[in-house]
Order: structure tokens, then C-alpha cells, then sequence
């Protein structure tokens, strides 16, 4: 029992001191969230924007009914986009819900909800997106993964 219990301290300590921190967290809950991918995921989007540049282009590709972006000031700061692509129907979600960051990694973790069975939705195509605009040195010479709910990497 001692032994289980001082492993059990040893990994909280390990994990505490990994330099993993949390700088972003969308505080939502998403216990009934699930997500069923619907054949048209080609359209799907998932960055980090760093340019005025870049950020110009994303917006020529955006739909208009997508809405409008954010501004940013890319001298300071970088922006998370998640976007779903064109859907058939309402009911579809998604949100940047977490972002990790360590010295060698960023991880952006994506949560993803498309309408069930017999829930009622609109009956007209959606552009789902998320923007989160963060401190540009977040990112810094760090590999940028982007994971969804259950841990599968996405990009």
C-alpha cells in the first residue's frame, strides 16, 4: 500500500514539474458534447495565425456567412482559429478549449459537437468557428499540435 502510495506521489510530483502550464482555458463543460464527423471534414481549419498577411488570406477563404474576424495586433499577438467548414445544418460546434504550453510544445485542444439523432436544428448551412487571440510568444519555437476531446491528434 506504501509503495502505491509513494509512486502515486511521484507521478503528481513528475507531472507538476514536467513545466507543462495551462494559458488558456475556455471554461466550459462538455459532457454532452460528441462529435460525429460528416464526410465533408476537407473543409475543416485549424491554425495559428501570426501575420497580417496570413490573417488577410484566411479571411478571402472564410465564407462571408462564416462572420467576421477579430482584430489583432500581430506585432504582440497570435490568433488560434478552429473552424468547421460549411455544415448541412445547425447544431454543429466547435471551441478552442485548451491551450498547453511547455518549452518545446504548444498543444491545442480542440472540442468538437455535431447534432444528434433526433435533436431539432436549423435547416441551413452553418459556418462554424472559434477564434482565441493570445501573447505571439506563447507559440514561440515551439511545435504546434492541435488535439481534439478524446486526445486524437487532428493537425
Amino acid at each position: 500500500m506504501h509503495r502505491l502510495l509513494l509512486l502515486g506521489l511521484i507521478v503528481i510530483l513528475a507531472a507538476g514539474s514536467s513545466g507543462i502550464s495551462v494559458v488558456y482555458d475556455a471554461n466550459e463543460e462538455f459532457a454532452d458534447w460528441s462529435w460525429e464527423a460528416a464526410g465533408t471534414d476537407s473543409d475543416e481549419l485549424y491554425t495559428v495565425v501570426f501575420s497580417p498577411e496570413e490573417w488577410a488570406a484566411l479571411e478571402e477563404e472564410l465564407p462571408a456567412n462564416a462572420g467576421s474576424l477579430p482584430e489583432v495586433d500581430f506585432g504582440s499577438e497570435a490568433a488560434v482559429v478552429a473552424y468547421l467548414g460549411e455544415r448541412p445544418t445547425g447544431g454543429y460546434q466547435v471551441l478552442v478549449s485548451r491551450i498547453a504550453a511547455s518549452t518545446q510544445e504548444t498543444t491545442i485542444e480542440i472540442r468538437r459537437r455535431s447534432p444528434g439523432e433526433h435533436e431539432m436544428v436549423t435547416q441551413a448551412f452553418t459556418y462554424p468557428i472559434d477564434v482565441v487571440i493570445l501573447p505571439r510568444e506563447i507559440f514561440a519555437n515551439r511545435k504546434i499540435s492541435f488535439i481534439g476531446g478524446q486526445g486524437e491528434i487532428i493537425r
